[in-house]
């Protein structure tokens, strides 16, 4: 059935064709965020946490998914925990978006969809991660990502295919969907409709006891609620930084150094050449002879290029070396061989044949060491100052593994320690709104899992400012005594006595204006004194622009959601009371206008296509079959809890 109509005006939706594809180019390309190919095995009933179709989906596999999409949401929420991406429903709805990716890629080979390796190619050079720094594919950069992320290139090249089949399969169901006029003229109606309705507060402090409860009554109400008094752990960190300054002078490069580092890097110092070039790749050498004929007739190398769909690029300046990484040994050869103004000889290189034009000819003259000294020494001086560093941070490390506390360690550096307060996971000091300093931020969770006084090291910026830092004090996560917190304990009994008191007078209203009593005169006859009611008058769209800017309340999703002429209570946030929400009146809108009117149609065709593109991977899935393997499923869930899989 078509999406919840309420759904709909709460939230933006976007065509289904993505389908949430998050696999291994999604992940490790898109959001560059990949941890690795992570593994997993030994999960009860099996490793495999589905079968679709042919395909067997393993559980290190799934493992991997899902640690990445954790980690890539991580950048938009730093404190986003695997619990709560979990309890949030979000790791289930990522296992069916593999299903229903898998699904449609076989359902699409099996009636005849291809992806074949050419597109797959096109498909690859236009990822950036896979380009170098003139903005081009490089092979370079592709093997050095896939070697990273440990991924083959058979596996990138299956998951761009399974991509580039869903493609083809889902555009065309989801395309052009158009949702006929009767039913959207009725939807519109419905947009642009007022509601009016009576909100009634009962408030729970109005009903709640004056005096406090007995001991016992209050002991036993904090034992069975001792959890919304749990304290987080809390941990004080000591903290110290050293860098570049701890080092103090060093010996300057000696004359012998400078002159060893002009001969290894003598082909920087030699005369070279630099070209700036224009460049056009295409497919088959026949296209690419047509090209040079066509500029060498008088047509521009980019007026060539537009005419057939195609872009050129301009590369340079680079030297034939470099230009050589990029592209191939004979595209380079050929374009370093050409003068100025030429067209260079065709020539293969990784993504086609190569159109290359040279635009600028530059000679570098060779530079005598006097010449280079200066540049060599600044060189030599910054490497020596890194490399000393690292020796030194090398050298704590081996104090640490003897038994030397961070005191001692910072003594002998001449650094001053630094003491927290007590901070939280979340990187806040606590029981206020500050947060740690920001030197800490990338050590807090470490710390959280260190033992107290056994310093660590940590590299802050790479081979320049290093982190010495310890646990000095840890607080437990714990329910404080009930001495502690008391007041706070009584005065949560007296509001639950009053909600529960107020939830009666709100159902004892409710009931009188079931049997037909106007909201004042069941208010009246309750004789309860309560706040006056508040009127709330609005249309859908203005509840629809309120949602787009999260101000919309329960209550008023619950008035559009209500019939006329009726009442129903809400649970006021926090349990600090009850509502009571009469519908009095329903006005219908005025018509839209034509302008108006085709825009939402338009918005009703995108929720239209997202319905046919649901249908169909539900019928792609029935028949290519998916089964899944709850045991395994657990399994992994425990593993990604840190649990064992028994528990």
């Amino acid at each position: 059935m078509m999406q919840g109509f309420r759904k709909f005006f709460s939230s933006k939706i976007g065509l289904a064709i993505t389908l949430g594809f998050l696999g291994l180019i999604a992940l490790a390309f898109a959001s560059a965020d990949v941890s690795g190919s992570a593994t997993f095995g030994g999960v009860a009933g099996g490793n495999r946490v589905a079968v679709v179709g042919d395909r067997k989906i393993g559980t290190g596999e799934m493992d991997a998914i899902v640690r990445n999409r954790v980690n890539a949401l991580r950048r938009q929420n730093p404190e986003l925990t695997m619990e709560e991406f979990i309890s949030s429903g979000e790791f289930e709805a990522l296992l069916e978006s593999q299903f229903d990716r898998f699904a449609i890629s076989q359902f699409a080979e099996k009636y005849g969809f291809e992806a074949g390796r050419r597109l797959v190619d096109s498909e690859i050079g236009g990822i950036d991660a896979f380009k170098g720094a003139d903005g081009n594919f490089s092979a370079e950069a592709y093997s050095a990502v896939l070697q990273q992320q440990g991924l083959s290139d058979g596996q990138v090249r299956s998951d761009i295919a399974d991509t580039l089949l869903l493609r083809q399969v889902l555009n065309p169901v989801a395309f052009g969907a158009q949702m006929p006029k009767g039913i959207s003229d009725r939807y519109a109606a419905i947009f642009s409709e007022t509601r009016t309705a009576q909100v009634l507060s009962v408030p729970a402090a109005s009903y709640a006891p004056a005096a406090g409860p007995s001991a016992e009554t209050l002991s036993k109400y904090y034992a069975d609620n001792r959890s919304e008094w749990v304290r987080p752990e809390r941990r004080v960190v000591r903290y110290a930084t050293f860098g570049d300054a701890t080092l103090g002078e060093l010996p300057a490069p000696t004359n012998q150094q400078i002159a060893a580092r002009y001969r290894r890097d003598a082909a920087q110092y030699a005369a070279s050449e630099q070209r700036t070039v224009t460049q056009l790749v295409v497919p088959t050498r026949a296209a690419a002879d047509a090209i040079v004929r066509e500029v060498n007739g008088g047509t521009s190398l980019a007026q060539s290029a537009s005419g057939k769909g195609l872009a050129t690029a301009e590369v340079g300046p680079v030297d034939e070396e470099a230009y050589a990484e990029q592209t191939s040994e004979a595209v380079a050869e050929a374009v370093f061989a050409a003068g100025s103004g030429q067209v260079a000889a065709v020539a293969r290189g990784p993504l086609g044949y190569y159109v290359v034009r040279v635009d600028n000819i530059r000679d570098i003259p060779a530079r005598s060491i006097a010449e280079a000294r200066g540049e060599i020494s600044e060189q030599l001086a910054a490497e020596q100052r890194r490399e000393a560093l690292i020796q030194l941070a090398s050298s704590i490390e081996d104090e640490i593994d003897n038994g030397s506390n961070i005191r001692e360690i910072a003594e002998t550096l001449g650094i001053e320690i630094s003491t927290t307060r007590p901070i939280t996971i979340e990187g806040r000091v606590y029981g206020t709104d500050q947060t740690a300093p920001e030197v800490i931020a990338p050590a807090i969770r470490t710390a959280f899992d260190m033992d107290t006084n056994e310093p660590q090291i940590g590299e802050i910026e790479a081979g320049t400012t290093f982190l010495l830092f310890d646990v000095a004090d840890v607080t437990e996560s714990s329910a404080p005594p009930l001495a502690e917190v008391r007041e706070e304990v009584i005065a949560r009994w007296k509001l639950d006595q009053g909600q529960a008191k107020a939830r009666e007078v709100a159902n004892a209203i409710l009931k009188r204006i079931d049997g037909g009593a106007s909201l004042a005169n069941a208010v009246r006859a309750q004789n309860a004194t309560l706040p006056a009611p508040r009127r709330i008058s609005m249309t859908r769209e203005q509840l629809t622009q309120m949602a787009r800017e999260q101000q919309v309340g329960p209550e008023l999703a619950l008035m559009f959601s209500m019939a006329r002429g009726t009442a129903k209570k809400l649970e006021e946030r926090g349990g600090e009371g009850w509502l009571v929400i009469n519908l009095t009146d329903v006005t219908p809108g005025e018509d839209l206008s034509p302008e108006r009117e085709a825009a939402f149609r338009q918005q009703l065709a995108t929720v239209l296509g997202d319905e046919l593109a649901a249908q169909f991977r539900t019928a792609a899935r029935e028949d290519v079959g998916v089964e899944r393997n709850e045991d395994a499923i657990s399994a992994l869930r425990a593993q990604l809890l840190g649990q064992n899989a028994g528990n």
